[in-house]
Order: structure tokens, then C-alpha cells, then sequence
């Protein structure tokens, strides 16, 4: 009997594998499955939970698109979730089929994933799907676009941070695998790290103190003729999704953001504490023109706020992000060197960095992610999701966290 293994390639965090094992590359490779026997919408019509799921993805055509040869993934809506999403067997009949394919070929995937390569995966795995989309594009044209899908399994298997069932039990097929999950799930909303932050009411000291260390930082900086918003601004890094050509930003942090109670609880009550705080040590930027370098010296505001953003400068080109929730307990985030917190200290010339000498450390208990941001007593925050999918933006993720980072 012949075999072949199905590859899938997952895209996006690609280029942290270079600091990865070979082991721990993104490109999962299943196990072999035999060439032979059941197709997969052959074994997806013969699940008894799935008949509704299996209606929609038979009036679309999808069966018919199969290659026997390839092999492919579907996530696959039990009946109960399908009417809580309003998919009916009357509704799936008629509904638009571009309203339906939207909601349907989200949940398909060209590669076959067993189990092994989610839960043995090093970080999130990010896949295309069969979805496309048409968006516009630069006002005259149009772009097409296929959401990305985030697949990852912990204590359950979760689509886009959001948990759909138990962990991973594939049903296997001669050219694929079939989950059966609680949940439809659609693609994130197209907001930026900042639009999330902004939406959120419990992260607006967080966004006066964004702008306060924007402010503080460009006078000094701009006083010497140089400023650039992409390395020198927060808040334009966290809005930026697409460089001056187009391109998606490769470079896409995780934020763990302080809420209102994290700064209260650090005695920051107000955003005139805030204030104060920020000017308690005065930015300074000075230029050695022996070396013509110019060294920054950042207000401890500044300092704080960077060590809730997950990015190293010195290893960007590296590094894929943004990571998910449960990427950051793993051992090829945690015990990297991605987990050191290094920015730049100078400019017009090599490159110093200013490195914090004690690494986040998070870890899992009963499902919800810690971090201890220092060794002293405490030291312990909590990393929250946002509802459903909403912390993950285009250009990067959002988490909250209810304490201030500072050192001890």
C-alpha cells in the first residue's frame, strides 16, 4: 500500500524558527496516512453530530474542490453549535451562498493537521484557509485576502484564542483529518493593537500613559533633528499594520496591557500621578561627538511601559509575532532569548541596547496564564484575555494584565 505524509506550511511565525531546534519549526508534518479508503467528505457525511455542518460545506461545493491526492482539515461545527450561530437546516438552505461560504470555508484548510502537529507545535500555528476575501484596495483596485486561522491545543483545542472543544481527538480520513468543535468561529475584526486598546474603557490610563511617554520621548529626540514614529512612538507602532508600500508589517508585538486597577494598584490613581511619575527623572538625550552616537536615557514611565510590550529589537528580524496567549509559558518563547527585554539605547551608529538582567516568567495554573515581572514579594500579575477573539488585531495581540510591571 503506498503512503504519503500531507505537509502543511503554516505562515507567520516562520522566521522565529531560526532560533528554534529543527524540531521546533512551524512546518508541522503529520503522520502518514494511508492513500486509500474514505475520502474526508466522505467521513465528515457519515458523522451524526456534524449533519448541518455537512449540509452547508454540500451546498457549497467544497466536496467537489477535494484533490484525493492533497490533503486538507476541517474543523467541523457540531449541530448544537451551528444553531447557536442560527445555521438551521432551513437557514444553511437558504442563505446567499457568499454569505455562507464566509462562514463555512473559514473552517477548511489545504494540509492535513493531526493532532500531534497542534499540540507538538512550538508556538500558535497560523494557516490560511479556503476562504477568500475581496477587499479594496489602494481606492481603484481590489485586493484578495485569506484569513488567517489561529490553531493551537493546551488544556482544550483553541481556533483564533478561543476554545472550541476538548483537546484534539482528529477523525481520520485517507486525505485528511475532521475535528468536531463546539463553535463557529470567524476571523478577527480588522482592528490594530491600538484601535483595541482604545475600545476598551478599562485600558484608558494606560492609553494617557502611551501618549504622555510619546510626548515626553519626541521633544528631546526631535531637539537633536532626529525622530522617526515607527522606532520613537508607541502609539504609531501599535496603530501601524502596513509599511510605506503597502506590505503587512512583519514585525507585530504582543501587548500586555496594564489595566486602570494595575496603575491604582501602583499608586498611579490619576493621570496627574501618572504625570508625575513620568517626570520624577527626566528624559535626557545626549550626543558624544567622539563616537557621534546619541544615548537616550528613558524616564521610568517609559521603562515600564516596554516591559509590557513581548519584542525584542535586537532579534526582530527573527522573530514572527505576535504571540498568543499560551505561546508565552511555552519553552521556545520563555527560555529564549525572545524573552529578554533589550531596546535600543543609541543611534547613528552600532547599536547599544539596554537589557533587563531578570526574564518574564509565565506559567499555567488551571487554565489562566501569570507572569512574575520580579523576584521581590508579589511580583505576580495576571494575564487576561479579551473576550472571544477580540485581542487579536492585525498588527499584533492584546492581553490584559492587572499589575504594573515595575522592577523591585
Amino acid at each position: 500500500m503506498r503512503t504519503i505524509s500531507f505537509i502543511i506550511l503554516m505562515t507567520g511565525l516562520l522566521g522565529a524558527a531560526s532560533c528554534l531546534k529543527p524540531s521546533d519549526s512551524d512546518m508541522q508534518v503529520s503522520l502518514p496516512i494511508p492513500h486509500s479508503g474514505t475520502d474526508i467528505h466522505e467521513v465528515l457525511a457519515q458523522q451524526p453530530g456534524l449533519a448541518l455542518y455537512n449540509q452547508a460545506y454540500t451546498r457549497l461545493g467544497i466536496d467537489k474542490e477535494m484533490d484525493h491526492n492533497k490533503g486538507y482539515t476541517i474543523f467541523a461545527v457540531k449541530d448544537a453549535g451551528m444553531i447557536a450561530a442560527g445555521l438551521t437546516a432551513e437557514k444553511i438552505s437558504s442563505l446567499p451562498l457568499d454569505s455562507l461560504a464566509k462562514l463555512i470555508r473559514y473552517h477548511n484548510l489545504s494540509g492535513a493537521l493531526d493532532d500531534n502537529a497542534i499540540l507538538s507545535a512550538a508556538f500558535t500555528l497560523i494557516t490560511s484557509t479556503l476562504r477568500q476575501d475581496t477587499v479594496p484596495y489602494r481606492d481603484h483596485y481590489e485586493q484578495l485576502v485569506l484569513p488567517r486561522l489561529y490553531i493551537s491545543g493546551n488544556d482544550k483545542l483553541y481556533l483564533n484564542d478561543y476554545p472550541v472543544s476538548a483537546l484534539p481527538s482528529a477523525i481520520k480520513a485517507a486525505n485528511g483529518y475532521i475535528y468536531a468543535v463546539d463553535s463557529l468561529v470567524q476571523p478577527p475584526a480588522a482592528r490594530t493593537v491600538l484601535e483595541i486598546v482604545d475600545e476598551d474603557p478599562e485600558l484608558s490610563l494606560y492609553r494617557f500613559a502611551l501618549n504622555l511617554r510619546d510626548s515626553l520621548f519626541r521633544d528631546p529626540v526631535e531637539a537633536w533633528g532626529y525622530f522617526d514614529d515607527l522606532t520613537c512612538s508607541d502609539t504609531f507602532f501599535f496603530a501601524t499594520a502596513f509599511n510605506q508600500y503597502g506590505q503587512a508589517m512583519t514585525h507585530k508585538p504582543t501587548v500586555l496591557a496594564p489595566t486602570n486597577d494595575a496603575f491604582r494598584a501602583a499608586g498611579l490613581h490619576t493621570e496627574e500621578d501618572i504625570r508625575n511619575f513620568a517626570l520624577s527623572v527626566p528624559m535626557e538625550v545626549y550626543i558624544d561627538y567622539n563616537t557621534y552616537m546619541m544615548y537616550i536615557n528613558y524616564s521610568p514611565l517609559d521603562s515600564i511601559l516596554k516591559r509590557h510590550i513581548i519584542y525584542n529589537e535586537e532579534l526582530i528580524n527573527q522573530a514572527r509575532l505576535p504571540l498568543l496567549y499560551y505561546d508565552l509559558a511555552k519553552p521556545a518563547f520563555s527560555s529564549s532569548a525572545l524573552n529578554v527585554y533589550k531596546r535600543g539605547i543609541s543611534f547613528f551608529g552600532p547599536l547599544s541596547y539596554k537589557k533587563e538582567t531578570y526574564k518574564l516568567q509565565f506559567s499555567v495554573s488551571n487554565g489562566d496564564l501569570k507572569v512574575r515581572y520580579n523576584p521581590g514579594p508579589g511580583g505576580v500579575a495576571n494575564i487576561i484575555r479579551q473576550p472571544g477573539n477580540k485581542g487579536i488585531g492585525i498588527n499584533g495581540a492584546v492581553y490584559k494584565t492587572d499589575q504594573l510591571f515595575k522592577p523591585q
